[in-house]
């Protein structure tokens, strides 16, 4: 016990004063909130914060801390830093800019996780210390330290595949990705076939798109530039939906890619590859539609082989592909001069021939990696009726 200070001494000679008058004892002279008689010994009964870390004493008492130390545990972090978390301060290790968000390590523990990684260390590096899956993307922070995942991101390449399901080569519906790589964009493809779709996707064009999708100036964690496209499943279905009946009574013939979504994309059709897959419907001959892909976030396309001027050949198919796979990755790429938010001028993206990525487009990509789910619920729908807020225009299919 440090030896009282001159101004403790003679607030000692004032409160046994007041005491001999009957003064309260409540008296609060430094309003720290701990009464100043109970103050003589280790805090300074004239310093709200006796040990200057910012954080008031009584404060330090509830968070168990010390108020006479700035660093109850010597982990390298302040009192103050461990009570407010990640982001609440421009000092010190802990930052606003930290990578994830953490509330209230415990200033008792160097390692409040018990990770092996020390609460200091964590948070200059913008990790959570409170946790030992900081980025919670089912790898401790220990096996993410040293790469080549990040252990500040949950999906480090941005394709929307989480980096534990990545290395495992499985997502946890049970959906096969073992080609993934999680430093690579990926994207795996389930293609259904409707009723009426007679022919198969011609190899030529998968290798077409694979290659397509290959050369995007797109950058990646590895180093090198591209998305690889993997064919995973081919299914057929006796189902169609080769027109949509409103509210109003009225009927739109053709398909269109959200129509595509609703019906297919859940587990009731596709299985275990909700949520990992992009959707590539392909609808019978009768069907009057060129091609449909939703907003950035969707994972579901309708294709048929055509789009452009060239409406016969398998170049243009695997362009279609390629088009409406791009409008479920990138969402609000273009402007109104260019046939709207969701297509560009030039590139795989507008309604020419290009062969090419924009670069408004792969910018887009760069910075934000693949759309996050626009509707996170159509993620775990398990039939139509769980498929976003249409419940009510599910069970439109034809049969005939």
């Amino acid at each position: 016990m440090r030896t009282p200070g001159l101004s403790q001494v003679l607030l000692a000679v004032v409160l046994g004063s007041a005491v001999a008058t009957g003064a309260v004892l409540g008296f609060d002279a430094d309003r720290d909130g701990v009464p100043t008689h109970e103050e003589f010994g280790e805090t300074d009964p004239l310093a709200a914060d006796t040990d200057g870390d910012g954080l008031d004493d009584d404060r330090e008492g509830a968070f168990e801390s010390d108020p006479t130390r700035t660093d109850t545990d010597g982990d390298g972090l302040t009192d103050d830093e461990e009570y407010r978390g990640a982001g609440e301060r421009e000092t010190g290790a802990v930052t606003e800019e930290s990578a994830v968000e953490w509330e209230r390590s415990d200033p008792t523990s160097p390692d409040t996780d018990g990770d092996g990684i020390g609460d200091a260390t964590e948070a200059e590096a913008k990790m959570d210390p409170t946790a030992e899956d900081g980025d919670g993307d089912g790898l401790s922070d220990p096996r993410e330290r040293d790469g080549p995942t990040d252990p500040t991101r949950g999906d480090t390449d941005g394709d929307n595949l989480r980096d534990g399901w990545e290395i495992r080569g499985t997502t946890p519906k049970g959906a096969s990705i073992a080609e993934a790589d999680p430093r690579h964009k990926d994207a795996f493809v389930h293609v259904l076939y409707l009723q009426g779709a007679d022919e198969e996707l011609p190899s030529s064009v998968v290798s077409q798109v694979k290659q397509w999708y290959a050369g995007m100036l797109v950058e990646n964690p590895d180093g090198e530039t591209g998305i690889r496209v993997h064919l995973a499943d081919e299914q057929r279905t006796d189902r169609s939906i080769d027109e949509w009946v409103h509210d109003d009574g009225s009927t739109t013939h053709g398909v269109s890619g959200f129509m595509a979504m609703r019906e297919f994309y859940n587990r009731e059709t596709i299985g275990e590859n909700t949520g990992s897959h992009f959707l590539v419907v392909i609808p019978g001959e009768d069907v009057p539609v060129r091609g449909g892909g939703n907003a950035g976030g969707t994972k579901t396309a309708i294709v048929r082989p055509w789009q452009g001027t060239d409406r016969s050949s398998e170049r243009s198919y695997a362009r279609t592909i390629v088009h409406e796979m791009l409008h479920n990755m990138v969402r609000r790429v273009g402007g109104q001069d260019c046939n709207g938010e969701m297509h560009t001028c030039k590139g795989f993206l507008s309604y020419t021939d290009d062969t090419h990525l924009s670069n408004v487009a792969a910018e887009k990509l760069n910075r934000e990696g693949f759309a996050d789910p626009a509707y996170p619920q159509q993620m775990n729908a398990t039939t139509c009726g769980e498929t976003m807020v249409y419940e009510d225009q599910c069970g439109l299919e034809s049969s005939s």
